[in-house]
């Protein structure tokens, strides 16, 4: 009777279909953390955002933060107002954006792993459903049965279609992600390079009293 609650594909693909379904359910897994972790990041950064966090950095004291942007700005407040070099504060601020960038890539690893091997996950089971099939038309000799062969090569080819199923939604996602991060990247190099500046200014506006 529990058998009869099981999808007949997840039956005949043998246990190479039960590892692709459990790789699909990892796979939406990693998706859904990953985009919720990227969404709460805040990776988009406008003009009116990057003067706010500015000002963080100019102001009497830091934020506590735990977006990227604002940890950047929350740390570049600390260091400036304990009189940390500018130089000082740049290379700790350099180092504390690779640290939150690496942060964002979490779940994304297994994303790739999972669009690498779920297409030879599928393959494999494909190419052992075709030695199935030819072992029973072996067996039958002389009595072939064309529906025996077909039936083998459809079982076959399942697991060939599964492992492209499971493959595509990681394999994009995690495209999706990276350029996401790609683009984070550009933007808290412009964003060092703008703290870099207005702390320039701030050490010639001081110097000049």
């Amino acid at each position: 009777m529990a058998m009869d609650l099981v999808p007949v594909w997840l039956v005949q693909g043998g246990w190479v279909i039960w590892i692709l379904a459990v790789g699909s359910v990892v796979s939406i897994a990693a998706i859904l953390y990953v985009f919720a972790r990227h969404s709460a990041a805040k990776l988009a950064l406008n003009s009116r955002r990057t003067e706010a966090l500015l000002a963080t950095v100019l102001g009497p004291e830091g934020n506590v933060a735990r977006a990227p942007y604002e940890v950047l700005a929350a740390m570049a407040s600390k260091l400036h107002r304990a009189g940390t070099p500018r130089q000082d504060i740049l290379d700790e601020l350099t180092i504390l954006a690779t640290e939150q960038l690496n942060d964002l890539r979490t779940g994304m690893r297994l994303l790739e792993v999972i669009a690498g091997a779920a297409p030879l996950m599928g393959l494999l089971g494909t190419v052992l459903g075709m030695i199935e099939a030819f072992k029973q038309l072996e067996m039958a000799g002389s009595q072939i049965d064309p529906s025996v062969l077909s039936g083998g090569i459809w079982q076959a080819l399942l697991t060939t279609a599964a492992g492209l199923i499971v493959a595509l939604p990681a394999l994009i996602a995690w495209h999706h992600f990276d350029r996401g991060l790609e683009n984070a990247r550009i933007a808290m190099n412009a964003l060092l390079a703008r703290i870099s500046n207005a702390l320039r200014a701030r050490e010639r506006a001081g110097s000049a009293r």
